[in-house]
């Protein structure tokens, strides 16, 4: 299973009433929602060459 299979909502609207969708997102704390976002961020340097990672996985 991907990320898609999993969150995917059962019945996904893909029209919605801008009206609706604002009345919805007027209960988020936005400012909150990116200041977690942002202080919950993680930084990964990743020190190996692509080609030589994708051979030491067998995919070349």
């Amino acid at each position: 299973e991907d990320c898609c299979t999993v969150f995917t909502p059962k019945n996904p609207v893909t029209r919605p009433k801008v009206g609706l969708a604002e009345r919805f997102e007027e209960n988020l704390d936005i400012a909150a929602l990116v200041a977690d976002a942002v202080n919950r961020t993680e930084v990964e340097e990743i020190t190996t060459k692509p080609r030589e990672l994708a051979g030491d996985l067998g995919l070349f």
